[in-house]
């Protein structure tokens, strides 16, 4: 599954904005894993983000995925960014957004 954000072409700092894919999840069954599966499915995205003229893809792995990270680093994918995360035992809503 995957997206393709939408986008001004000029940010608030004119700085002219590239358009870009965005894998939100690709999951192949550990039944069928390893018979390019993957491999057709990113064919199929990448083909699709370069005809609407996507100028990069992004995709997030979890850190401990290291099938994942391997397979999207076979295929071309480098790591950009490192997001961190710090969890609160008694978060028990959506703390997700905080507004100043």
């Amino acid at each position: 599954m995957g997206c393709i954000p939408p986008y001004d072409e000029y940010d608030y700092l004119v700085y002219k904005c590239p358009r870009r894919g965005e894998i939100t999840e690709l999951i192949v069954s550990n039944k069928t894993r390893n018979k390019g599966i993957g491999q057709l499915l990113i064919d199929k995205i990448e083909k699709y983000f370069k005809s609407v003229e996507c100028e990069y893809i992004i995709v997030d792995v979890f850190a401990y995925n290291e099938i994942g990270i391997n397979f999207y680093n076979k295929r071309g994918f480098r790591s950009r960014m490192e997001t961190l995360i710090k969890t609160y035992k008694s978060c028990k809503k959506d703390c997700n957004f905080l507004f100043l």
